[in-house]
């Protein structure tokens, strides 16, 4: 771990996730302190968020079957959440499960001290205490901030710190935040960067984005001792093609295609752990209800007759024959049984000849098998529709960086400007 702010970390750059070390790269590259403060909030946001899409996914594997509200609903917002919004979602995941550990992994200690948090919470006071009484000089400020003593600085309590600190600078106008002092962010970048690294280097933290990685799936197929899915995704920095064998068929979540998973490590190989939700993305999870069945659990059923009340017109598809009025149609007459939109003419009216009793509807055909032709195979529904019934498609990639969620630009001024 680096013992300053602007000193590489090797493995940050190298074998994180994705989302993390291109931000991160992007902070090694900027040389001037106020642009490096810039990509450090956004590595900062883009960590938190991530950090609330493995919790989320955790949650969800655990309590399909009986979800929380609270959680489900605080997901079904992601398209509009903020940074705090994001925090409050890990927070609650986790409690929902009665545990603060992602992946309930007890080895290492997950609220850590750390101490280069520590001293950017201790600055940040000192640069509130000089806005409060109209000093100007930062680092004289923060010098002597950074000699009275402070609480200590967890790892749960160090996101709340960043979120305000964050906040903070983003609305520097509507706070008052003295962005604009000289040598702010000559004295801000180092300590926050020290402080940022530290959270995400963890042993705790490092094991779970190291160790769990993401992949996509790619196909699944019958094989001879069972089933195989195919996925394509990557493990510290390197590309990752894996088969994942399974004896029992795959369930309705563990078969989307094209769907993103985490995988999690089994006995030298890979497992299938839960469904990844791309929250920076904008990729919103699927509704859960208690009691509520998934697209695979529900059946298709015909029609249930309705009945029609009295002075109603008769409750069926077709009208009546000629001649015929309300008195002669049966007042429990059942409507028409439809196929695929195909009147079936099930229902008659009385001046119509006695017809032989109505044969029931045929039963939806199984799902198409996916093994090998011929197969006599278990059938296998793999699930890539949505509960609406149109095709599911993943969210296209792009930067978790977006132009919608672009902060305000900085009032900074500098060689590579904004």
């Amino acid at each position: 771990m680096p013992t300053a702010g602007t000193e590489l970390d090797a493995v940050l750059a190298k074998d994180y996730p994705k989302p993390i070390r291109e931000l991160y790269q992007g902070v090694v590259r900027k040389s001037h302190p106020c642009d490096r403060h810039r990509q450090l909030l956004r590595l900062g946001e883009a960590s938190l968020t991530y950090l609330a899409a493995l919790g989320f996914a955790d949650y969800r594997r655990a309590r399909v079957h009986d979800p929380v509200p609270e959680v489900e609903k605080a997901a079904s917002n992601v398209g509009r959440a903020t940074t705090g919004d994001y925090l409050r979602l890990f927070r609650i995941s986790q409690r929902a499960l009665g545990q603060e550990q992602i992946f309930g992994i007890r080895r290492y200690e997950i609220d850590a001290k750390l101490e280069y948090a520590q001293r950017l919470v201790e600055a940040v006071k000192a640069v509130e205490h000089a806005q409060r009484i109209g000093a100007q000089d930062v680092q004289r400020a923060v010098d002597e901030g950074l000699r009275q003593p402070v609480k200590t600085v967890r790892w749960l309590g160090f996101w709340n710190h960043f979120v305000e600190y964050r906040n903070r600078v983003i609305h520097a106008d509507d706070k008052a935040w003295p962005v604009d002092a000289g040598g702010y962010y000559e004295v801000m970048t180092p300590l926050l960067e020290a402080a940022l690294v530290e959270a995400l280097r963890t042993e705790y933290i490092a094991h779970v984005l190291l160790e769990y990685p993401i992949a996509e799936l790619l196909s699944v197929g019958r094989a001879r001792d069972g089933w195989v899915l195919r996925l394509d995704g990557e493990y510290r920095g390197a590309p990752l093609i894996t088969e994942v064998s399974t004896a029992m068929p795959p369930e309705a979540w563990q078969s989307e295609l094209r769907a993103k998973y985490i995988l999690a490590p089994a006995n030298g190989s890979w497992a299938v752990y839960s469904r990844f939700y791309d929250l920076r993305a904008g990729e919103t999870p699927d509704a859960r209800r208690t009691g509520a069945t998934t697209p695979s659990e529900t059946t298709t059923q015909a029609p249930a007759p309705v009945a029609k009340t009295q002075g109603a017109k008769p409750a069926v598809f077709a009208e009546p024959a000629v001649g015929a009025t309300a008195a002669t149609v049966p007042e429990t007459a059942p409507p028409p049984a439809r196929d695929g939109g195909v009147d079936l003419g099930l229902a008659k009216t009385s001046e119509e000849p006695p017809q032989a009793p109505a044969t029931k509807a045929p039963e939806a055909m199984p799902a198409r098998c996916t093994a090998p032709r011929g197969c006599d195979a278990p059938r296998l529904s793999v699930s890539i529709s949505s509960p609406s019934g149109r095709l599911r498609q993943s969210s296209p990639s792009h930067p978790y960086w977006s132009s919608r969620n672009r902060a305000p630009s900085l009032r900074c001024f500098s060689s590579e400007g904004f």
